[in-house]
């Protein structure tokens, strides 16, 4: 609701919420910049909007006694003229100052008592706008070493990607600050050395980034051209989503995912509400580790009792969501021992895949089987060689957790499939073991010739190919045919076929 006009002709002063407190300068420039230039009031600060020149009324003219009546007429035009003068340039005059007095009472009613009356003695508001600056505008080398610095403490460790770029990106506003000014819009150099801070950035946001990043890290670097960072952050929060997904990364600060995802916060730069903020002293740094030992310690108690009185009962019951807020690996570690021996491990369910591709092999869910009978022991998609080919196709690879099967439960399903159809055509054909490459790929050819309800009724071969299969070429798998031999292997007194088994 837009706020009343007071009734004697004044303006409301719409103060910014955020008030000045002599520390956080460089938060509340940049918002108030906004806040004014919504206001129309930014050129009345910086005082890019001059005050026009204070007019002088005009005196009235003295008419001669034997001044003509035509004279006279024109001595009182004149006069009238410079009266409408005046009084339009006082009015744009009159105007400025209410506009610029406004401006300088929202500045004022923005800061806290004691800072707005270091500038309350001033005239104007771009003076105030001024004398702030000079007063509390960090600038000089110092204060860019301190920038650089504080950009190279900071480390993905436990925060979430959203929390790592909010961190960077108050370091980096703050290293734009200290800089001269660019004009991409208007000046080739500073587009190619935005372009340049834009690369750097990108970079040091991927670097930092944990070791169970890394493969889409390496895809990022060798993508051509360069990912920016807006893409490359979107593409970390996907992966970061996946890999909370696949129970790689904790899914929150609650009792029940330290335990059980092995959550351990631990950042070596505590995080920043707001830029300049000042980092809390030794006392309240120890008061908070001790309330938080003393808590962690309280709630591992009532986990053990709860545990050993399942354990008796028949009846589990863990506090699996407790809020708490560091969960310190010399108390967790002996705690998960001690619930692993009583209780057992659980595996929670897997979510169910929702993903939905629009056209064939947009998406492609993989996994080696064989040489059968022997197992796969894992590992077959972190070659080098695959990864170029990866890269170099601009595909992005998801790798599931080994052993958790169930995190690729469509290829597992698939494989499950194939090799029951071909596990059967081997047994009613009779055919030996060692043909059970042809049994699989009879399968894979049979199964994409038939409907499938995934594509409610359609047919896999149909659909990618856009024809409908030829049924009329299909045998019995295994049974006898007879295969015409090559000129070069046969004469005409021997035979001119082989007796081979049918297998598409």
């Amino acid at each position: 609701m837009a706020p009343s006009t007071p009734s004697n002709g004044g303006v409301p002063v719409l103060r910014y919420p955020l008030l000045f407190n002599g520390t956080n300068y460089r938060v509340w420039v940049p918002r108030m910049r906004w806040h004014m230039h919504g206001l129309r009031l930014w050129d009345f600060l910086t005082g890019q909007l001059p005050c026009p020149p204070c007019p002088s009324a005009p005196a009235r003219p003295t008419v001669p006694d034997k001044a003509t009546d035509e004279a006279k007429d024109k001595l009182l035009a004149d006069y009238d003229d410079l009266v409408k003068s005046y009084e339009s340039q006082f009015s744009a005059y009159s105007a400025w100052m209410d506009e610029d007095a406004r401006a300088g009472s929202i500045l004022i009613a923005s800061m806290e008592n004691e800072f707005a009356a270091e500038i309350a003695d001033f005239e104007r508001s771009h003076q105030m706008w001024s004398f702030l600056h000079d007063r509390y505008e960090p600038t000089g080398h110092s204060s860019y070493f301190v920038a650089i610095r504080q950009e190279q403490l900071i480390c993905h460790g436990d925060l979430t990607v959203d929390e790592l770029y909010t961190q960077l990106s108050v370091i980096w506003r703050q290293i734009d600050s200290l800089r001269h000014p660019l004009s991409p819009s208007t000046c080739e150099f500073c587009q190619g050395h935005q372009s340049d801070i834009e690369l750097q950035r990108t970079y040091a946001f991927l670097t930092r980034l944990r070791d169970e990043y890394e493969h889409l890290r390496a895809q990022l670097l060798a993508c051509h051209p360069f990912v920016s960072l807006m893409e490359a952050l979107g593409d970390v929060c996907n992966e970061e989503t996946r890999l909370r997904t696949a129970g790689l990364l904790p899914f929150c600060d609650c009792i029940g995912c330290s335990f059980f995802a092995l959550t351990a916060r631990c950042s070596s730069v505590p995080a920043l509400e707001e830029e300049g903020a000042a980092l809390s002293d030794s006392s309240d740094f120890t008061d908070s580790w001790i309330v938080t030992r003393v808590t962690w310690l309280v709630l591992a108690l009532v986990v053990v009792i709860l545990s050993i009185f399942g354990s008796l009962t028949g009846f589990v019951y863990l506090p699996l969501h407790l809020p708490v807020l560091t969960a310190p690996l010399w108390l967790l570690r002996p705690l998960l021992l001690l619930l692993s021996g009583i209780i057992g491990w659980v595996q929670l369910p897997y979510n169910s895949s929702e993903s939905v591709s629009e056209r064939p092999f947009d998406l492609v869910h993989s996994d080696v089987w064989g040489p059968a009978p022997f197992v796969s022991k894992g590992g077959e998609y972190l070659s080098d060689a695959l990864r170029q080919v990866l890269s170099g196709q601009d595909t992005l690879a998801q790798f599931s957790c080994s052993g958790a099967h169930a995190q690729n439960g469509v290829a597992e399903r698939k494989h499950r499939h194939l090799l029951e159809t071909a596990r059967a055509l081997m047994l009613a054909s009779s055919v030996p073991p060692h043909f059970w490459a042809e049994a699989v790929s009879t399968a894979t050819y049979l199964i994409n010739i038939q409907p499938s309800s995934a594509l409610r009724g359609g047919i896999p071969l149909e659909r990618l190919c856009g024809k409908a299969p030829n049924y009329s070429d299909l045998r019995l798998f295994g049974c006898v045919c007879y295969v015409l031999l090559a000129p070069r292997e046969r004469t005409k007194l021997t035979a001119q076929s082989v007796e081979c088994l049918f297998r598409i």
